[in-house]
């Protein structure tokens, strides 16, 4: 009987967890970033028997050199922690059937007209090499070493934007006085664009400085 309670309950966990990969994800305050190298089964691998000699009298020296290299999973969980969901719904404030929570597209130089959907799915590589001494002063002093961690990493960070666009408002001028003194065009066609920091609009005079995702 405990077993099958067992198995039901394992059964449900994986039909939740199948189920929260499929929604939108939204919620999450915290991310907390780690240094690369930080990685205790990694450190050990390959040298354990050889530092921390129980049966060395004299002092001894030993080193080595550890490839790796990492990729992540689950972006949704990433998008979520980053940004609360994994999907951004963007639209102007002339366009139709607005979602509430939309981000407001005319604000980065996009058509009041303009509708899209982005689809996050951030991605992280490493690659790194560890150099690593360990140096025991047995001979003088009975346990006691000196070792050193020298990383070198190669990172990217990539946070994969897909969007959707439903309409670009190529058709949709800035009113007057909303942008500039005069009624104008917008010139940005897509959110990914916009977020490059590429293009001024409006009486904007010098392009984005800040803030620039992809």
């Amino acid at each position: 009987m405990k077993k099958l309670i067992t198995l039901i309950l394992v059964l449900l966990s994986f039909s939740r967890m199948h189920a929260m990969e499929n929604e939108i994800q939204k919620g999450l305050t915290v991310f907390s970033p780690r240094s690369q190298s930080v990685d205790a089964v990694r450190y050990q691998v390959g040298w354990h028997p050889y530092i921390h000699r129980y049966d060395h009298k004299s002092w001894y020296i030993t080193t080595q050199i550890t490839p790796e290299f990492k990729t992540s999973f689950r972006s949704n969980r990433i998008a979520q922690a980053l940004f609360g969901t994994n999907k951004l719904f963007v639209s102007g404030s002339q366009a139709t059937n607005r979602n509430e929570n939309a981000i407001l597209a005319d604000y980065f130089g996009l058509s009041p007209a303009f509708q899209s959907e982005v689809t996050l799915k951030p991605e992280i590589k490493n690659i790194l090499f560890t150099f690593s001494g360990y140096f025991g002063f047995d001979q003088w002093i009975k346990g006691l070493y000196l070792a050193i961690h020298a990383p070198a990493v190669w990172t990217k960070w990539n946070f994969k934007m897909e969007e959707a666009i439903a309409d670009n408002g190529a058709n949709t001028t800035f009113p007057a006085s909303y942008m500039a003194t005069a009624a104008i065009t917008p010139i940005l066609g897509s959110f990914v664009s916009a977020l490059k920091g590429t293009h001024t609009f409006g009486q904007m005079t010098e392009k984005m400085a800040f803030g620039k995702v992809c």
